[in-house]
């Protein structure tokens, strides 16, 4: 089952012709929850509460001079969580058999019985419960001077993530169900997660002037300044490392210590012009095109608390029920050593915000009153883009070691073409095709990547992995005309409308892998596998399921001595779609 709930509430009020105050206030939650497939008496479910205050106010201060303030507040919950019950006639096990209640954990705990390597799963409480919450302030002033609009403003933004994992989690493992009956647990392995809150800063500054050079030709041009400093832990101390000219030689950084270095020259500017080229009605030709450079937040991955704070403890032969004196954890060690290795999330020397450059330049021609078409050709070259490396014990004193780079790159080109006509007639209709390439060495900020000590990020250029190269879409809607039938016929066949919606794509990319993995020096990755010679990528066969299939002997695994084979990343590719829908309307 799933349940939702909202509510909304604004009020406006305008003082005046030069002064107005506006307020918005939103809720919504729901929650969903369905029973396990493996397990009927085991419910999961997950539930949202997001609530949204906007305050705002528009000023006019002198005729040609407006002021737009606007103030948000939200917070966002998410939860999951996982109850046993008695469907069937299933008998949870008590809280108490599984968690003392003299447990020094009393938060949110979760128990995984092993009973002969089959999993049974008990949760007390949530398995997660985590927030997020903002705080954002804009500031906007436009200006009109003669043939100029002057725009300049603020963007101030505040973001506390809140992330409550379990307070403890424990594994019991009988090897057989004989030995439930005991008295003890064959193997015991018990764990915490930390609980913490982050704080992300975001500020940037704009200017821009919309510059109405004649009656035809209009240039905006402007510049934004982006400041984005790393996130800081607001609750526990958070550990880095530094000094990453050699890995195998890092060391700890002390608490609290940025991640990276704050940028203060992230300058983007911007420049558009529109023109209009034919000004005769009914065969208006326009150019637009503009330039651009867009900065991301770079922020992502960073600020993660997980060491010297997360703790773990594997047992043999432990007395059952457990006592609780067991579940006792040392307090954190933030001194790496073999024993107690670090496992920490650093930036590459050097590390700076991710940008774009964008550019675009379109033709927009009038075919009569009600109808234009248009070309347009569109890129977006980012460069400096986020690339995950994960190294595992790479000296005695770390254990896991995220490095978040900018060794990331992408290019994306199309050709895009439109059609559209207004309703004229009892006829609208809006017809796009799209040619478009993306290419790129990673495809998500978050996806772990191979280290570049193993292999070159530049051999992992590729299509993205949402790279479509055709993309077609069209929609139209048509009233049937209305003849004189007399009163009846006119109540039956009058007002009716048809309309329809048609897309069709090629196929997105596949990724194919060499199966087993194969273990590098402190690290484990899957491999591309290599082309064999003469056979066919593909098989056709009208009993599979689009009429063709992979050939899996057209590939080998590699050799261990090659750390990737020779085909490329997301080199292959299957099956398109086609959709289309049509409806028989009256108003």
């Amino acid at each position: 089952p799933t349940s939702s709930d909202a509510a909304s509430f604004r009020l406006d009020h305008k003082f005046n012709d030069k002064f107005s105050i506006f307020g918005h206030f939103g809720y919504a939650t729901s929650i969903g929850s369905s029973r396990n497939p493996a397990d009927l008496a085991e419910v999961d479910g997950n539930g949202q509460d997001t609530t949204t205050l906007t305050v705002g106010s528009d000023q006019v201060l002198r005729p040609s001079f407006q002021n737009e303030i606007r103030v948000n507040v939200s917070r966002q919950i998410g939860s999951a969580f996982t109850n046993l019950g008695s469907f069937g006639g299933a008998q949870p096990p008590p809280v108490s058999l599984l968690f003392p209640t003299s447990s020094p954990n009393k938060g949110d705990r979760i128990a995984t019985i092993f009973i002969d390597a089959n999993p049974i799963s008990f949760i007390q409480g949530h398995i997660a419960v985590n927030q997020q919450r903002q705080i954002q302030f804009v500031d906007n002033f436009m200006d009109a001077m003669g043939t100029h609009l002057l725009k300049f403003g603020t963007d101030f933004r505040f973001l506390f993530p809140h992330f409550a994992a379990e307070d403890l989690g424990v594994n019991y493992d009988w090897d057989s169900i004989q030995n439930l009956n005991s008295g003890s647990v064959d193997d015991l392995l018990y764990s915490t997660s930390p609980t913490n809150s982050l704080l992300y800063r975001t500020f940037s500054a704009y200017v821009q002037d919309t510059w109405r050079v004649n009656r035809q030709l209009t240039l905006t041009s402007g510049i934004r300044w982006e400041v984005n400093p790393p996130p800081t832990s607001r609750g526990l101390q958070a550990y880095t490392a530094c000094c990453l000219q050699n890995i195998s030689d890092l060391t700890l950084s002390s608490p609290n210590a940025p991640f990276y270095h704050t940028s203060y020259t992230n300058l983007a500017p911007r420049l558009g012009i529109a023109y209009q080229i034919r000004q005769e009605a009914g065969q208006e030709l326009v150019l637009h095109a503009g330039a651009g450079i867009f900065y991301d937040l770079g922020q992502t991955g960073f600020g993660a608390t997980v060491w010297p704070y997360e703790n773990f403890n594997f047992l043999f032969s432990q007395p059952f029920p457990v006592p609780a004196s067991t579940f006792q954890f040392p307090p954190p060690d933030p001194v790496p050593s073999p024993a107690n290795p670090a496992s920490v999330t650093i930036a590459s020397s050097g590390y700076k915000l991710p940008r774009t450059y964008q550019f675009n330049i379109r033709l927009e021609q009038a075919l009569g009153k009600n109808q234009a078409f248009s070309l347009a050709y569109i890129s977006a070259l980012g460069r400096a883009l986020v690339r995950n490396q994960v190294h595992l014990n790479p000296s005695p004193d770390f254990g896991t070691v995220t490095i978040i780079s900018n060794e990331g790159f992408s290019n994306y080109h199309s050709l895009q073409l439109e059609f559209q006509r207004r309703l004229s007639r009892g006829l609208q209709a809006l017809v796009s095709y799209t040619w478009s390439h993306s290419i790129d060495n990673a495809s998500s900020d978050t996806a772990p990547g191979i280290p570049s000590q193993l292999v070159n990020p530049r051999i992992e250029k590729g299509d993205s992995d949402f790279d479509v190269r055709h993309n077609f879409t069209g929609a139209a809607t048509y009233a049937v005309t209305n003849p004189e039938l007399g009163h009846l016929g006119n109540t039956i066949l009058h007002s009716w409308s048809l309309q329809s919606v048609f897309w069709a794509r090629t196929s997105p990319p596949i990724n194919i892998l060499a199966d087993p993995f194969v273990v590098e020096p402190n690290f484990q990755t899957p491999r591309r596998p290599n082309i064999v010679p003469g056979l066919p990528f593909f098989i056709d066969d009208l009993t599979k399921p689009g009429g063709r299939y992979i050939n899996p002997n057209a590939f080998s695994v590699p050799p261990l001595s090659q750390l990737q084979g020779n085909l490329g990343r997301n080199a292959l590719r299957l099956f398109g779609a086609w959709q289309i829908d049509f409806s028989v309307h009256r108003d």
